[in-house]
């Protein structure tokens, strides 16, 4: 969320944006399986595996134009997003949202 946030920050002002639309996401897509057992470490609980006959949820977007015309590069991949949350839920201060 912070860097569609920012992503919408950078176009503002910027000429070249006027009419433009813009794809915006994080830095690098990931999986389930790469996110799940993260997550299920950070947090210190256990996570089942399984299986999906479905179609894989899997994002990749061309961030190209947005990190050309506007000069934007996001920050905020979901490993950082999961390190970011955990330490939110310990009351940590991460930069977004007041704590009290």
């Amino acid at each position: 969320m912070r860097d569609i946030v920012g992503g919408c920050i950078a176009a503002l002002g910027k000429e070249g944006a006027y009419g433009q639309t813009f794809q915006l996401a994080g830095p690098a897509p990931f999986t389930w399986d790469e996110a799940v057992p993260y997550l299920s470490e950070k947090l210190g609980i256990p996570h089942v595996e399984g299986t999906s006959s479905g179609t894989p949820t899997y994002y990749e977007y061309d961030l190209t134009k947005v990190r050309t015309l506007l000069g934007y590069e996001p920050q905020y991949d979901i490993f950082r997003m999961i390190d970011d949350a955990v330490a939110f839920k310990r009351g940590e201060q991460i930069g977004v949202l007041p704590t009290k």
